[in-house]
């Protein structure tokens, strides 16, 4: 298949000339996928330290979930699909990861992961299983290491770029070739791995139907997503991993080709699993524990003892060690970090400080409800732009609460910092009782009931039937098996 190297068209015209001058000088000759003669590839010492730093940069980021049984079950699926896989020089691994993010991943040593929020949304282990072997063959396709292969390739070419044309350009000039080369790979890579999927589910004895499943789950999510607003929780990108909710094909696309592949098997509708979904019962929904709890509109963090309400319309995620808040389908972004106060810095200097050096202004105090801090605009030049920032330091007992407000657009600014200021003015301390009462949302399974939907809505940020409907795969306007056990979170 022949594969396009053309520039973003977002890219600046001096990139586009640079393109086509590194394509004269013979730089950019990989830019076609690889074909099925070519020598197969060696995992080079280096390699297999990018993978690996690469996935303990995903384990830093979203530990493995605390729940041995539910990390035993998993790795027994992986491992029964595995034995039907090609052998490869490292043992494929799977480990479950405490995010609700709704995402696999593979790297090129044999690690593969799975969120929490998708394991959480499959209904069956057929459908656990159909994401598993996708990942397993995106490894032993070596997608992964042609992934991390290409990355140390880039980056030798972005440091003979900045020596020719200065370190920017040469970075601008990578980053364009690098989204235009990925996206043909990706078509590739994604329809590789599902046609591996359905082969690895043959021959472990599970219904080859439950890739087109998952495919159909993915379609009800982007329409979801497109409908209700997306939540950027984390479609993760690390160097040397391969994911199984790629965009470039689209889920329609994938199940289209599926359809094709399969014919009938793949239009199986998706049967009752009353053991998987019993597994389920239990497991964290939502926001990590280490993240705190979402009760209707208000933000609780039993460690920090610290509550806010969260605005109309935002949702919460987290990010390493940072929660966020950002509201739907909108600009804005406020970040979030404690750290233990040190009592010889006053409030006003972790301010300046977090300022790094630009001026302060529109200070106001906030000493209410146990909470006593400054907040303030400061200014950053950003490509020439004049760009706002909100900041914030709040003391709370013998915590300190920084606070990092900023906009993508400039002229989004002003909507986006009314938002900023409702949730700071609401930050507020907690007692000990109320942070005792601070617990994950839980998965519970149940035979099917009226007040499912209802009993769940606390625990969703907005659109409660919607979410609901996306957790039992029926959204927008499927129907329940009378006969069979249902998800609801409480």
């Amino acid at each position: 298949m022949q594969q396009e190297c053309t520039p973003a068209s977002s890219a600046p015209a001096w990139a586009s000339s640079a393109l086509s001058w590194l394509a004269l000088a013979g730089l950019l000759t990989s830019c076609a996928p690889a074909s099925v003669s070519e020598p197969a590839l060696r995992m080079e010492a280096a390699d297999v330290t990018l993978a690996r730093q690469g996935y303990e940069e995903m384990l830093a980021k979203f530990p493995a979930y605390a729940d041995p049984a539910i990390q035993t079950y998993v790795q027994a699926v992986g491992a029964r699909l595995a034995v039907n896989a090609p052998r490869i020089n490292f043992p494929l691994r799977f480990t479950v990861l405490d995010s609700p993010g709704v995402f696999a991943y593979s790297f090129a040593h044999g690690e593969i992961v799975i969120g929490r929020g998708l394991l959480v949304h499959l209904n069956s282990e057929a459908q656990l299983a159909a994401v598993l072997a996708h990942e397993i063959g995106h490894v032993v396709s070596l997608h992964p290491l042609r992934q991390a292969q290409q990355a140390r390739k880039l980056r030798a070419l972005e440091a003979k770029l900045s020596a020719h044309f200065g370190t920017q350009q040469g970075r601008d000039v990578v980053n364009a070739f690098s989204l235009a080369r990925a996206r043909g790979y990706s078509r590739e890579y994604e329809v590789e791995a599902d046609v591996w999927s359905e082969r690895l589910l043959a021959r472990a004895g599970y219904d080859v139907g439950a890739m087109a499943q998952v495919l159909r789950f993915f379609i009800q999510q982007d329409s979801f997503w497109d409908k209700e607003g997306f939540e950027l929780w984390e479609i993760p990108e690390f160097a040397g991993g391969e994911g199984v909710f790629a965009t470039h094909p689209s889920s329609a696309e994938r199940l289209a080709q599926t359809l094709q592949r399969q014919g009938n098997a793949a239009r199986s509708a998706s049967a009752s699993d009353s053991a998987y979904l019993r597994k389920l019962n239990g497991v964290v929904f939502g926001l990590p524990e280490r993240y705190g709890v979402k009760r209707g509109d208000v933000y609780l963090h039993p460690t920090w003892r610290v509550a806010f309400t969260v605005p109309p319309n935002w949702y919460l995620f987290g990010s390493s060690e940072r929660l966020v808040a950002a509201p739907h389908g909108q600009d804005g972004l406020l970040m979030m970090w404690m750290k233990p106060r040190a009592p010889s810095e006053s409030a006003r200097q972790a301010l300046e400080q977090l300022a790094r050096g630009a001026a302060l202004e529109a200070i106001a105090v906030q000493n209410t409800a146990g909470v006593v801090g400054e907040s303030a605009i400061a200014h950053l030049l950003d490509n020439g732009e004049n760009r706002n920032l909100r900041l914030a330091v709040f003391d709370v007992g013998s915590w300190r609460l920084h606070v990092v407000g900023y906009t993508y657009s400039a002229k989004n600014w002003t909507d986006a910092d009314k938002g900023f200021r409702g949730l700071l003015s609401s930050v507020r301390a907690i007692s000990a009782a109320e942070a005792g009462n601070a617990q994950a949302w839980r998965v519970r399974v149940a035979p099917p009931r009226t007040d499912a939907a209802a009993n769940s809505a606390k625990a969703f940020s907005q659109q409660a039937r919607a979410q609901w409907q996306l957790l039992n795969q029926i959204y927008p306007q499927g129907r329940l098996d009378a006969a069979a056990l249902i998800k609801t979170v409480e």
